[in-house]
């Protein structure tokens, strides 16, 4: 009788992450792992920004913008005038 071992090889990590990299580090892990990889996301805190995310070069509107890069939307953000419709 012949005995077959099987070893698994499993790693977890833990670290904090800005929201606006979630997408593209859960991209990176299954293309280093050949799809094996997974995250698991849990929501840790968040902080209000003190800038507005309308006007150009403002913390909130350089993160809306790396937000919509990431996803593949215009990165302008289009303000609507409900009054002109």
């Amino acid at each position: 009788m012949k005995k077959i071992f099987l070893y698994a090889l499993f790693q977890r990590l833990s670290f904090l992450v800005p929201a606006d990299y979630i997408e593209k580090l859960e991209n990176d892990i299954k293309e280093l792992t050949d799809g094996q990889g997974a995250i698991n996301i849990s929501f840790d805190n968040w902080e209000i920004l003190d800038s507005e995310v309308l006007k150009k070069g403002t913390k909130a509107n350089e993160i809306a913008t790396n937000l919509r890069n990431i996803k593949g939307i215009a990165p302008d953000i289009l303000i609507l005038h409900p009054d002109k419709y």
